[in-house]
């Protein structure tokens, strides 16, 4: 009777979770015949596909097919390292309008691809003949459960970063919840995600099956979910917009600023004495300069600019070493790094490529003849 009783909740969760990968494929194909051109869309279709890989790899664990299928053992890696980069660039998307994800932004995902290569060697270097240790959860050794373990420690930095997202654009706000349904869904998936790494986390170090079957429902839970909310509210993305619009709005830190005024302010400090040239020179202490807090300056910054404070100042000071690269041929890099406000070469390396699309010795070699 107890045998039959696990078997029962075994074949509920495999249900359970085989259903929760067609609704990942289905909402994923959905997505990209409604908008193929999205950048929502796509980037749905990353996160329903995260998603898959937990499921796939749990059905095959549960048929204890993993040792004849030894390359499914590297799909639970692969999603630990890519859900928290696709997770948050999808929170961005549903915060920012028309937000756009840069060439520069892949850089997010080089993690997944080190560990991911990293695993098949580890997986495939043991000798076939041998009966290999399956780890509940992922792993055949402790090698790769600590790459597993160091993907979720990767997921919840992003995760941290995606609430404090959703903290500044006030959707996470006690009084923003209350009133929009569609705050109230957010809040519902942070806690379902939280829960599942948790769940994880604790199947890792415990070596317990029930913890992983604990983490797959609620990833499947999340799936369902999700495409309840997408069946019932085709527009929720939008909605969700207009949400955080409205919320920043009502609690803009620029009422009663004349903007016309603060631009030619800031314009001056900039153009004519060239502060960024300090490097030292900071969010508050600008604001100070500018007769206004450093919330003021930061929302002016982010509304009228459209750029963060460090990405305003590093346009001028590479804008500067431009033309110091081009009127001094013979000066050090590393001179005029220093002369423009960046504390280090590889900052104003990194600075330079962000905004010229090449390097420095590249852009003087280039444009002296």
């Amino acid at each position: 009777m107890e045998i039959q009783t696990v078997d029962i909740k075994l074949f509920l969760i495999l249900i359970i979770t085989f259903h929760g990968f067609l609704l990942s494929v289905l909402i994923s194909i959905g997505q990209l015949i409604a908008d193929v051109k999205s950048i929502k869309s796509w980037l749905l279709l990353g996160l329903f596909f995260v998603f898959s890989l937990y499921q796939i790899h749990y059905i095959f664990f549960v048929m204890d097919l993993l040792n004849d299928y030894k390359i499914v053992n590297i799909f639970p890696i692969m999603a630990h390292y890519l859900l928290g980069p696709v997770m948050f660039f999808v929170t961005k998307q549903s915060l920012i309008k028309n937000y756009k994800i840069r060439i520069a932004s892949l850089i997010h995902f080089i993690p997944a691809i080190i560990a991911t290569t990293l695993s098949i060697i580890l997986i495939f270097s043991f000798d076939n003949r041998i009966p290999l240790l399956l780890y509940h959860g992922y792993f055949y050794n402790q090698s790769i459960m600590l790459i597993g373990l160091s993907g979720w420690w990767l997921f919840i930095f992003y995760l941290v970063l995606s609430v404090k997202d959703l903290f500044d654009y006030y959707i996470l706000s006690k009084q923003t919840i209350l009133k929009n349904p569609s705050a109230f869904v957010v809040l519902i998936i942070v806690v379902f995600f939280i829960l599942a790494c948790v769940s994880d986390i604790v199947a890792h170090i415990s070596n317990h099956i029930i913890f992983m079957e604990i983490s797959i429902l609620i990833i499947s839970l999340i799936i369902i979910f999700l495409f309840l909310i997408n069946f019932k509210y085709p527009g929720y993305y939008k909605t969700l917009h207009e949400v955080v619009e409205s919320e920043r709005k009502k609690r803009s830190y620029l009422k009663g600023i004349n903007f016309k005024e603060l631009s030619e302010k800031l314009n001056e400090l900039m153009d004519k004495k060239e502060v960024f040239i300090d490097e030292n020179i900071s969010l508050p202490r600008l604001a100070e300069q500018l007769g206004i807090s450093s919330h003021q300056l930061s929302q002016f910054l982010n509304e009228k600019k459209g750029d963060s404070f460090s990405s305003y100042i590093n346009k001028y000071r590479i804008k500067k070493a431009k033309k110091m690269l081009l009127m001094n041929p013979d000066k050090k890099i590393l001179a005029i790094a220093f002369d423009t406000g960046f504390k280090s070469k590889s900052t104003f390396n990194a600075a330079f490529v962000k905004f010229a699309l090449m390097s420095p010795s590249e852009f003087r070699k280039k444009n002296i003849k």
